[in-house]
C-alpha cells in the first residue's frame, strides 16, 4: 500500500517535469558535481536542480552590488567631508580640540546618506538621459 502511494507521488511528479535542460562537462567538473551530489545523498539531476533553483537571481545580484556601492558611497563621502573639515580648520588658523573633531566626525556621518542618495540620483538620470538621446539618435 506504501509502494503505491510512494509509486503514484514519484509519477505525478516527473510528469510536472516536462522541460529539459543539458550541458556538457569536462570529467573534472563531471566528478565534482558527482561528489558534491554524494555528499548531499542526493542523484546527479536532484542535485543539479537544487542549485539551479535556489541560486540568487541576477536581480537579486544587482540589488547587492548597488546596496554595496551605496554604502561605499556614503562612506567615502563622510571620510570627503570630514577630512575637507579639518583641512579648513587647519587653514585659517584653527587647531580643533578633539571635542571639535568628533564634531566634525558625526556631522560627516550625519550627512553621508543624503549625499550618496543625491549623487546616485544624479548617476541614475544622467544615464536615463544618454539612453534616451542614444535611442532618439538611432530612429
Amino acid at each position: 500500500m506504501l509502494w503505491g502511494y510512494l509509486r503514484a507521488m514519484i509519477t505525478a511528479n516527473k510528469r510536472q517535469r516536462t522541460r529539459s535542460v543539458g550541458t556538457r562537462l569536462s570529467a573534472e567538473q563531471y566528478a565534482t558535481v558527482q561528489a558534491q551530489a554524494d555528499a548531499q545523498g542526493l542523484g546527479m539531476s536532484e542535485h543539479i536542480r537544487s542549485v539551479l533553483l535556489s541560486a540568487p537571481s541576477q536581480a537579486d545580484a544587482i540589488k547587492r552590488s548597488e546596496a554595496i556601492a551605496q554604502v561605499q558611497l556614503e562612506e567615502n563621502q563622510a571620510l570627503h567631508s570630514f577630512l575637507l573639515n579639518v583641512i579648513i580648520a587647519y587653514a585659517s588658523g584653527e587647531v580643533p580640540t578633539p571635542q571639535r573633531i568628533l564634531a566634525m566626525r558625526d556631522h560627516a556621518n550625519a550627512i553621508k546618506g543624503a549625499r550618496a542618495r543625491a549623487l546616485l540620483s544624479a548617476a541614475t538620470n544622467k544615464g536615463k538621459q544618454r539612453s534616451e538621446k542614444s535611442a532618439e539618435e538611432a530612429a
